[in-house]
């Protein structure tokens, strides 16, 4: 099991969300296929990835209004801290202006 967001554990058929514990921002998700071999990913299961990242942003937004600067960030190989290799998206919704 992952650690959870603030906004609950976000799933659908092929992603599901989970809690970064090195945080960069207030708000601060990831989302990741069930599927973890980069090499088997499928379209549709990619596109799932992203749906549920769009969904979290969405919902960040609503709760509140002045974090309206997403950004994503696609990450899939092994960094300083990760335990396997595996694709996952950060997402962030920042208040002031997008990164960059």
């Amino acid at each position: 099991m992952t650690a959870i967001d603030p906004l609950g554990r976000m799933e659908n058929r092929h992603a599901y969300s989970s809690a970064n514990a090195f945080k960069f921002d207030q708000w601060h998700s990831m989302f990741m296929p069930r599927q973890h071999d980069i090499t088997k990913l499928t379209f549709e299961q990619l596109k799932d990835v992203y749906t549920l990242a769009w969904k979290w942003i969405r919902a960040v937004h609503q709760q509140s209004p002045k974090h309206r600067f997403p950004t994503l960030l696609w990450d899939s190989l092994p960094h300083g801290g990760a335990s396997q290799v595996h694709p996952h998206i950060h997402a962030t919704v920042h208040s002031e202006n997008y990164y960059g």
